[in-house]
C-alpha cells in the first residue's frame, strides 16, 4: 500500500504545467520535422517508379526503359535532315528510316512479338498518348511498301513523320 501512496504523491506534485509544455513542444517539434521530411521527399515519391508509359498484360521483364536515348536521337535528327534534302521521294525514305527505328526501340524496350504491330499490341493505348498516331503511321509506312501506285502529298508525309515524332517525344527520345 505505502508504494501506491508514493506513486499517488509523486503524481500530485508533478509540475504538470511544465510536464504539460514538454509534451507539447516535443509534439510540435516531431510534427514540423516529419512534415520538413515529407516536403523534402515528396518529388522523389512522386517521379518513384514512374516510366513514360505503361504496358497491359505484361511481365515486369517487358518493362525496361532505354539504355541510350542519344544514339536513337541521333538517328531521328539524320532521317530529318535527309528528309528535307530532296523532296518527295527523301520522305519516304525518311517514314521507312523512322518506322524502322521505332520497330528497334521497341524491341530494345522487351515488348514481345515478331513483328511491330504485335509489339504495338503490348503498349497500353490508355498510358500511350500518342498510340494512336503511332498507328496510323505505321498504317501509311505499310501502304507506301505494299499497296502499288500509293502515294503521299508533301503535307501528308510530315504529318505522318509529325505522328512518329509525338511518339519520339512522349518516351524521351526527342
Amino acid at each position: 500500500m505505502q508504494f501506491f501512496q508514493i506513486i499517488w504523491e509523486t503524481i500530485k506534485s508533478a509540475p504538470w504545467v511544465t510536464l504539460y509544455f514538454i509534451v507539447k513542444y516535443v509534439i510540435i517539434g516531431l510534427t514540423i520535422v516529419i512534415g520538413a521530411a515529407f516536403l523534402v521527399l515528396l518529388p522523389y515519391a512522386w517521379n518513384y517508379g514512374k516510366i513514360p508509359f505503361r504496358w497491359k498484360n505484361q511481365p515486369k521483364k517487358y518493362q525496361r526503359e532505354l539504355k541510350d536515348t542519344n544514339a536513337f536521337q541521333r538517328q531521328w535528327e539524320a532521317i530529318i535532315a535527309k528528309s528535307d534534302s530532296s523532296p518527295p521521294d527523301s520522305f519516304i525514305t525518311a517514314i521507312m528510316e523512322t518506322d524502322a527505328m521505332i520497330d528497334e526501340i521497341l524491341k530494345e524496350m522487351g515488348l514481345p512479338g515478331e513483328h511491330m504491330p504485335d509489339r504495338l499490341e503490348s503498349l497500353n493505348p490508355e498510358t500511350t498518348k500518342s498510340m494512336e498516331h503511332l498507328w496510323r503511321a505505321h498504317s501509311m509506312k505499310n501502304n507506301l511498301m505494299h499497296t502499288p501506285g500509293f502515294t503521299l502529298t508533301e503535307h501528308e508525309a510530315k504529318r505522318v513523320l509529325g505522328d512518329y515524332e509525338a511518339f519520339l517525344k512522349e518516351i524521351g527520345i526527342v
